[in-house]
């Protein structure tokens, strides 16, 4: 999803909201909370994933 999110140039804030409105947050909080990880931790993730996108399609360009 994240690589969908970034070839639409989302930022992290619009691709939470996305993930929270799609049903699979409270799935993704349950997975973080199980690496002792938290819901601040879940926007990192993607804002980290989205950027490493966004330069591996302009390195690719």
């Amino acid at each position: 999803m994240l690589s969908i999110y970034a070839r639409h140039k989302f930022t992290a804030k619009k691709a939470l909201e996305c993930i929270k409105e799609s049903g699979i947050y409270l799935d993704l909080v349950g997975y973080f909370r199980s690496r002792g990880l938290d819901k601040a931790d879940i926007y990192e993730f993607i804002d980290k994933g989205l950027n490493d996108r966004w330069l591996a399609s302009k390195v690719a360009a």
